[in-house]
C-alpha cells in the first residue's frame, strides 16, 4: 500500500469527531466570568421577549385598515350629503352659488370625524 492512499471508503475532507470529553467536562466546571453571566442573562431575557412577539402581524394591519375604511367612507358620505344639502338649498331658495358655498362652507367646518 502507497503512503499517500487513503484508506478505502474515506471521505476527502471529513474528520471524526472527538472522542475526548474531557475539554467538554472541563469548561462546565469552571465558574462564569462577569461577561459570561451579563451574556447569559441577556440570552434568557432574549429568549423570553422572543415569546411574547405575536404570531400574526397581518391581524393589527388589517383592523387599522378597517378603521381608516370606515373613516374614508364617513368623509365621503358626509361631504356626499353636504353636496346634497347645499344643492337643495340653492335650488330650493333660490340663492346664488356664492351663498351656497358659503352655507357649504360652514357645514363641513362643524363636522367632525372621529
Amino acid at each position: 500500500m502507497d503512503a499517500n492512499v487513503l484508506p478505502k471508503g474515506h471521505v476527502v475532507g471529513w474528520a471524526p469527531p472527538p472522542t475526548s470529553t474531557a475539554a467538554a467536562a472541563g469548561s462546565a466546571t469552571k465558574p462564569l466570568s462577569k461577561s459570561a453571566k451579563k451574556n447569559a442573562k441577556r440570552k434568557e431575557k432574549k429568549e423570553k421577549d422572543k415569546d411574547e412577539i405575536p404570531d400574526n402581524w397581518d391581524e393589527s394591519d388589517e383592523e387599522e385598515k378597517a378603521a381608516k375604511a370606515s373613516i374614508a367612507a364617513a368623509k365621503k358620505a358626509a361631504a356626499a350629503k353636504a353636496t346634497a344639502d347645499a344643492a337643495s338649498v340653492s335650488t330650493d331658495k333660490g340663492e346664488d352659488t356664492a351663498e351656497a358655498d358659503d352655507s357649504l362652507t360652514s357645514k363641513l367646518e362643524k363636522l367632525e370625524v372621529k
